[in-house]
């Protein structure tokens, strides 16, 4: 029987050891076992990110969650693959929190099979990476075979 659906947990710090350019605000993570999604198109979407900063007050408005997974999306004059977009909760001057998605976005994954995913977070107003993340930043995807 053909598998429907995938959880991946993603930290920044997963991977250190291959993938050295890693930072809170970009990795890439090397999956142990490569994921083949097959039996027709598949979905990926973002279900949850924590993360902590170095300064709660200057904190990106909302963040932009990428995903070199998914198909290309138009966003503020560019095409980017975008996961999600999230308020960043920071402004209450918390210095980490975890963000729930209620109602998560699902968007066709461009690839039949996965050995690494890279996630990346930017700032929806300026399109600058969210370089103020400490590590780790975590990350829930689910990925669903479409029907």
């Amino acid at each position: 029987m053909d598998k429907t659906e995938h959880f991946v947990f993603l930290s920044s710090n997963d991977s250190s050891g291959t993938n050295t350019a890693n930072t809170p605000f970009d990795f890439t993570v090397s999956l142990p076992t490569r994921i083949i999604l097959e039996g027709g198109p598949w979905s990926c979407a973002l279900l949850q990110a924590s993360f902590q900063d170095s300064s709660p007050e200057q904190g990106c408005g909302m963040m932009i969650f990428l995903c070199d997974l998914v198909e290309e999306s138009y966003i503020r004059d560019h095409s980017l693959p975008v996961l999600d977009i999230a308020y960043d909760l920071r402004r209450r001057k918390k210095i980490s929190q975890v963000i729930e998605i209620a109602n998560p976005l699902y968007h066709r994954i461009t690839r039949k099979y996965i050995d690494s995913i890279r996630v990346w977070i930017k700032d929806e107003v300026t399109l600058t990476d969210c370089t103020d993340l400490l590590e780790p930043v975590r990350c829930i995807l689910h990925l669903r075979k479409l029907s």
